[in-house]
């Protein structure tokens, strides 16, 4: 089981999302 760190590293390092898709998922993350 993934940490919230190493989960929000693993979504920059893979770049899979743009900036405003990772801002949004780093938001969701943050708020639940």
């Amino acid at each position: 089981m993934s940490t919230l760190g190493q989960q929000l590293k693993q979504l920059r390092n893979n770049k899979k999302l743009s900036q405003p898709e990772f801002a949004q998922q780093v938001g969701i993350y943050i708020q639940t």
